[in-house]
């Protein structure tokens, strides 16, 4: 199976967290091949993870390219999520501006479903067993929580932005 630029991050991300973070990103080739020259091999992610477990100095030599080119890495990061961020919210507020009802109205009707499902596990159900029956709760897995955060926060960057917006029109 082959190596990801992804997976070479992970695994140089204790030695140069910057650049590990950098190689899991959208510019992950292009950081990859600095990388690469810097340890004498060839631009792909098998090459350089081979070229990591055989040299004991290649540790130096990744943090030295981190060392380098910290300055663009960190903006590359911020620009990245800047952008991502942005256009989260573009989504969100074109949603929910959109004339189809299931368009604009999804993202609340799932939140209002999730919270649905915790208020039943952790309110109702702990008072309803004060008085006898024994319900089991709903199992929540952990992919539903990291969705529920999610929406949450992209909700609350899309309001945040379309007050912003109407603050700046006035």
């Amino acid at each position: 199976m082959s190596l990801s630029w992804s997976d070479v991050g992970k695994a140089i991300a204790g030695v140069a967290p910057i650049l590990g973070t950098a190689l899991g990103g959208p510019a992950g080739a292009v950081v990859g091949s600095l990388v690469a020259s810097a340890l004498g091999t060839s631009s792909s992610p098998d090459a350089v993870n081979a070229a990591i477990a055989a040299d004991p100095a290649s540790a130096a030599k990744i943090l030295q390219v981190q060392n380098e080119h910290e300055e663009a890495l960190v903006k590359m990061q911020t620009d990245y999520q800047t952008n991502l961020d942005t256009q989260r919210g573009e989504v969100i507020q074109a949603e929910a501006k959109s004339d189809s009802w299931m368009a604009s109205n999804w993202r609340p009707i799932l939140m209002l479903t999730f919270t649905a499902i915790v208020a039943m596990n952790w309110l109702i159900l702990p008072v309803v067993s004060w008085f006898g029956p024994h319900l089991v709760p709903l199992v929540l897995p952990p992919d539903m929580w990291d969705l529920l955060k999610i929406g949450v926060g992209g909700y609350i960057v899309g309001r945040s932005g379309e007050k912003i917006t109407n603050i700046m029109k006035s």
